[in-house]
């Protein structure tokens, strides 16, 4: 088996299941409002950060699961970071609790 094949099966194996196209926007949203005058260079803006980046691709990869073009993903994006953005902004507890729960599922990072 070429390494490349093995590498990729590793890859597939270590990562869980992609959330639903709705959830990876959401979470993206949540956590794109929440870092909005944030210190990035801090311990919490980093795991802000660090899960933005995350959420980010999820959503971009769930997007193109679910065969939405780019100019809908793009447009899905603002929708939901209109809605989350003001939510997150008045402490919703809702959209705290949610936010939390987006970041909670966000998986170990690995650093050199």
């Amino acid at each position: 088996m070429p390494a490349a094949f093995a590498a990729l099966l590793a890859l597939a194996a270590a990562h869980p299941k992609l959330p639903p196209y709705p959830k990876t926007l959401r979470c993206a949203a949540l956590i794109a409002g929440s870092l909005k005058g944030r210190d990035l260079m801090s311990a919490e803006g980093r795991v802000l950060f660090d899960a933005g980046i995350f959420w980010g691709f999820a959503s971009a990869d769930a997007a193109r699961v679910a065969k939405r073009s780019h100019a809908q993903f793009k447009q899905d994006e603002r929708t939901a970071a209109a809605t989350a953005a003001p939510q997150v902004a008045a402490k919703d507890p809702a959209a705290l609790a949610e936010l939390d729960a987006c970041l909670k599922a966000v998986p170990p990072l690995k650093k050199p």
